[in-house]
């Protein structure tokens, strides 16, 4: 799974549907719209808490609001 997240990771999704290009399970969420990754042992779906450092340093703060393992 580590070469696929890398792999996810240098294209774009506007360019490329990741569950399709990599042959991923999407999963609905609990608490936020994503999709989850049923491949994934653990999930954390999570919220934008704070964008302030995006423009500057590409960061986004993100909250915790569900966590799921084992799926």
């Amino acid at each position: 799974m580590a070469a696929t997240v890398v792999d996810i990771g240098n294209c774009s999704g506007a360019d490329v549907d990741p569950f399709e290009e990599f042959d991923l399970t999407a999963v609905t969420g609990e608490k936020v719209q994503a999709p989850l990754v049923a491949e994934c042992f653990a999930t954390i779906e999570s919220r934008l808490a704070d964008s302030s450092l995006v423009a500057p340093f590409s960061l986004f703060l993100l909250e915790p609001v569900s966590k799921e393992q084992g799926r």
